[in-house]
């Protein structure tokens, strides 16, 4: 992973550098901005959790989407409703979802 992804996937989370440190580095702030500098080098485990926490943010969308489409429907459109909602956050997925 290069600095200028790192940057980019952190502003993605919405998170600052010190919440990044401590939440995904598990390192001092100053160990984050060396990777985000290039100074460093992203090590793995860093790059790892990343990905972890960015696919956790993917399931998150895709849950929130398929409810508040189904939510929409009245109760006896449920079974129709739900199978439409799937085929609708699928159809949205490379708008919200991150692929790296």
């Amino acid at each position: 992973m290069m600095f200028e992804e790192l940057i980019l996937l952190r502003r993605l989370l919405q998170i600052d550098a010190a919440e990044a440190a401590f939440w995904i580095g598990k390192c001092s702030q100053r160990s984050w901005n060396y990777y985000e500098s290039g100074g460093r080098a992203v090590p793995e485990s860093v790059k790892q959790r990343m990905l972890k926490v960015l696919e956790r943010r993917n399931v998150l969308i895709d849950k929130y989407m398929l409810q508040e489409y189904v939510s929409l429907r009245s109760d006896d459109e449920n079974d129709i409703a739900h199978r439409s909602a799937v085929a609708h956050v699928l159809a949205l997925k490379p708008e919200v979802r991150v692929s790296i």
